[in-house]
Formats: structure tokens, C-alpha cells, sequence
């Protein structure tokens, strides 16, 4: 499921290394936020994505919980348009759930374009409770990306297990609405701790997130 709202910049390649995988997606979808630039028409180039036109911002959140409940897949993930999917990102995915059933979430390795960076390795949070990235800016080689259990999972691209997001439901919504676009990924995450769901970090399963102020745009199409 990705969520997108004017993405014209991005959602050409983010959908390119969604159809470019080694083993491919169930189903794709694209919840889209009443954009009022090419992004749907971009969209109409890969036929077989299916495209939610909610007509307005209805923010992350919502856009999510309206995703989520148009598949049917065992496994469930929501990203954002300004990602790209490496070659073997379903395939590596794949065969870890496939060893790992007992697992509710899994937190992929986020970095930037540049490939060098880490945007997210999991989520943890400060002693004020505020959500921090695991690894945040730092350059991959200093860290010790091992597999491990962690709080939450950045929203950027966020791994659910189907059976985890129907503990998680609280009335018609997976994601509370009331978190329109920020901190909507650690409150959910805050409530699978409550409720004993399993959330792991898993670094073989790679995502590569634009974020701003950090790299020119025009990369884009030269990684994907």
C-alpha cells in the first residue's frame, strides 16, 4: 500500500522498483490524497496497480486504514511513494517470514538514496517518550545492523502481519486517525507492546527513502 499526495516526483520510480522485484508483490495499490498534480496519470503507466482516489487529504493515517482494508494479503505493508524497493526486497521478506511466523511486524532497513545513510533501523524513544529512529543519520558502516527485536517501525515502510493488524483494530481503524501524519507509526507500535505483538528489525530486507534537505532530487531515477 502506498500513500500518496502530489508525488509526481517520485511515485514513477517507487512503483518501477515495485514491479522490478525478483519476487513479486501479491497486489499493489496506491490510496491517493486528492493530488492535484500527474500522480494518478503516472499510475495510469502501470496497469497493474490498483488506485484509491480518496478525492482529498485525508491525511496518512486514514489513507492507511483505507489501504489496509482493500487487501487481502497474509502480509500487509504500507510505505511511503518516496521509497524505493531494492531488487530483492519481497524475495528476502519472504523467506523471512517464511522462517519467522511468530512474527507480528518487522521493521525493514530504511536509507537514503544515497545508499550510505540510515534513515531507520526501528523505532525506539527517548525517557520523554519521544519517537527516535534507531541509527538516524548516521552512516551505515557505524553501526551494528543485526537482526533484533525492536519498539515500533518507522512509517516510511512498516511490515504487518494480517492476523497482527486485526489485534490492533480499534473500531474501524488500524492507524488512529487522530495522528494525521506524524507519530501515527509509534503510537501503533505503542499499542502492539501493549498487546504482546512480536516487532523485529530485520536489516537483509532494504528500503531507500528520500529525505528532505539531505539529497538533491534529481537522483532519484539513477537509483531506481
Amino acid at each position: 500500500i502506498l500513500i500518496s499526495y502530489n508525488s509526481e516526483e517520485f511515485i514513477g520510480d517507487c512503483l518501477r522498483s515495485a514491479y522490478n522485484q525478483a519476487r513479486a508483490f501479491s497486489e499493489l495499490i496506491v490510496v491517493d490524497n486528492g493530488s492535484s498534480d500527474r500522480t494518478v496519470d503516472i499510475c495510469s503507466d502501470f496497469p497493474q496497480t490498483r488506485v484509491i482516489a480518496l478525492g482529498r487529504n485525508a491525511g496518512y493515517a486514514a489513507s492507511a486504514n483505507v489501504g489496509i482494508s482493500s487487501v487481502s494479503g497474509e502480509y500487509v505493508i504500507v510505505a511511503n511513494v518516496d521509497t524505493i524497493f531494492d531488487l530483492l526486497f519481497v524475495e528476502k521478506l519472504q523467506n523471512y517470514i517464511e522462517n519467522n511466523p511468530e512474527i507480528d511486524m518487522i521493521s525493514p532497513l530504511i536509507l537514503r538514496f544515497d545508499r550510505k545513510t540510515v534513515d531507520s533501523a526501528g523505532q525506539t524513544y527517548s525517557k520523554a517518550l519521544y519517537p527516535q529512529e534507531i541509527g538516524y543519520n548516521q552512516p551505515i558502516d557505524s553501526l551494528d545492523l543485526v537482526e533484533r527485536p525492536v519498539f515500533s517501525v518507522c512509517g516510511a515502510a512498516t511490515v504487518f502481519k494480517r492476523s497482527a493488524l486485526d489485534v490492533l483494530k480499534v473500531g474501524h481503524e488500524y492507524y488512529d486517525e487522530d495522528f494525521f501524519m506524524f507519530w501515527e507509526d509509534f503510537d501503533i507500535g505503542w499499542r502492539a507492546n501493549k498487546r504482546g505483538l512480536k516487532t523485529m528489525f530485520f536489516p537483509e530486507a532494504i528500503v531507500y527513502h528520500y529525505r528532505s534537505g539531505t539529497m538533491k532530487r534529481g537522483v532519484l531515477s539513477r537509483l531506481a
